[in-house]
């Protein structure tokens, strides 16, 4: 290191002058010091606090809230059906009242709404953060590519179209799990860098 004096209007080392034209302005007579130190270091953090204020607001640009929000519904939907399975000490009951998927009850109770609340629920820990995971790094693409109402009716048209094919081919199973959802956002996704 090398320390070069610099003095209101003249420098003492020419490469410096050289590369830092006007550095000489840079320095002036102060004529008290104290006043003087009080307003560089409002400056100062007046410049802090602009960047803070930039870097939040960069942050809470690139937060995907709607994928945010249903990671959020489907970790209080799985906890809520987690303490629901220990107190009644059966997984399926319990997941059939969270919502659960279930043929019979779509036809002989008319509960259509499992088509969509199904895909809200999981009950298996490794299966809801596999299921996160996927629906974050996909979800955060598609809502930057998309609006919310457009991300809302993929991710929940899914859901249902998901369900329905189950309805459509499979017995008299027992389905959950946002999956459909998130191959329904991966579709969207993929129309995304083929349109562009």
């Amino acid at each position: 290191f090398m320390q070069v004096p610099i003095h209101p209007g003249s420098c003492e080392d020419e490469k410096v002058s050289e590369h830092f034209t006007g550095i000489e302005g840079a320095v002036h007579e102060v004529e008290d010091q104290q006043k003087e130190l009080i307003k560089l270091t409002h400056s100062l953090e007046q410049i802090q606090n602009e960047e803070i204020r930039r870097l939040k607001q960069g942050f809470a640009k690139k937060m995907p809230v709607l994928t945010t929000a249903v990671v959020a519904i489907c970790m209080i939907i799985w906890l809520l059906v987690a303490l629901l399975s220990s107190y009644l000490e059966n997984d399926i009951i319990a997941a059939l009242l969270g919502g659960a998927y279930y043929k019979m009850n779509i036809i002989a109770l008319h509960e259509y709404w499992r088509m969509i609340t199904a895909g809200f629920l999981h009950l298996d820990i490794i299966h809801l953060l596999c299921n996160m995971m996927a629906l974050y790094s996909i979800g955060k693409v598609c809502e930057r590519a998309y609006t919310k109402f457009q991300y809302l009716t993929i991710l929940i048209g899914s859901i249902i179209i998901g369900n329905l094919f189950v309805f459509l081919t499979e017995g008299n199973s027992i389905c959950l799990g946002i999956s459909g959802g998130v191959f329904g956002l991966f579709g969207a996704v993929i129309v995304m860098l083929f349109a562009d």
